[in-house]
Parts: structure tokens; C-alpha cells; sequence
């Protein structure tokens, strides 16, 4: 994955200005442009484009039923792609078995890490992969342990 020797963090991609949110928009995070990229080598990822929903597109939402959440399309079909979100992450880390590190984008239905059902999945399976949300790279505290963690597990998994 990662030809050079710098750790690799995957980020989600319309943190990088890539426009890929449902409104055809990005979210860019300078900190993760102009500081992050400096010291990493970042791959992009967004997984509601990755299982086909397009730019734009149908918003979508969580819906907590009966204890659990689902991801659902805010249309009057209301298509839940919960599944396709779970099998997204379990695919992403066999593609990219080489990373040190995720950057999710917060308050994401797929990539939020409280609820996000793509980024809760990814915590599921990979337990000890450092993880972040870029809400919380704004903290420099957190943003330095992050990094540590970061470089941390890179240098275990070498």
C-alpha cells in the first residue's frame, strides 16, 4: 500500500476536499491538509460512495430500532443500507491491511465514531488501530497523542 517509510492513516474523504458528501460539498480540515499530510501518508475513503450511493445523493440517517442503530435513506422508500455499510468496512480493512491510523468525519451516520455504523464496525474488527474524528484533531493534546498512537502502532506492526 505504502511504498515510503510514513505511516499510513486513512481519512475520510471529503475531509480532504474531495466533493463527496450527499450535497455534491466537501468538509475540508486545514489541519489535516496542512499539518497531518506533512507527517503521514493519507489515503482517502468514503464508504456511502464506495457501496454506490453517489454524488449527490439521498441523505441518510440514523434510526435507532429496538436498541440498535440502522442507517436508512431519508426518501420515501427509506432503502436501509446498514448491511452494505457493515460489509463496506470489513472489505475496507482487507484492502488496506497496511494502515496505522483512521481519520472519520464526526456526527457521520457512516463514519461518525459513536454511532457511525461504518466506523463502528471498523473499531469492532480492528480494536487496536488508532482512531479519531477530525472534531477532536482540533484539540492539540489529543492531536499529539493521536499521532503517537499513530506512530506507535506502526512501529509494532513494521
Amino acid at each position: 500500500m505504502n511504498t515510503n517509510s510514513q505511516p499510513t492513516i486513512a481519512v475520510s474523504s471529503c475531509l480532504l476536499g474531495n466533493k463527496v458528501r450527499y450535497d455534491g460539498q466537501h468538509k475540508l480540515n486545514n489541519i489535516i491538509v496542512d499539518e497531518v499530510s506533512k507527517l503521514f501518508h493519507l489515503i482517502a475513503f468514503c464508504p456511502e460512495c464506495d457501496i454506490g450511493l453517489g454524488v449527490p445523493r439521498t441523505p441518510i440517517e440514523l434510526i435507532k430500532q429496538n436498541d440498535i442503530y440502522r442507517v436508512i435513506e431519508k426518501n420515501r422508500d427509506g432503502r436501509d443500507v446498514t448491511d452494505l455499510l457493515t460489509s463496506a468496512a470489513n472489505q475496507f480493512l482487507i484492502k488496506n491491511s497496511g494502515l496505522n491510523g483512521i481519520i472519520f468525519k464526526s456526527n457521520s451516520p457512516s463514519c461518525g465514531i459513536h454511532h457511525g455504523v461504518f466506523a463502528t464496525k471498523i473499531q469492532q474488527l480492528s480494536n487496536f488501530l488508532p482512531i479519531i474524528e477530525e472534531i477532536t484533531l482540533e484539540n492539540i493534546a489529543e492531536r499529539e497523542k493521536f499521532y503517537s498512537r499513530v506512530l506507535s502502532y506502526h512501529a509494532e506492526n513494521q
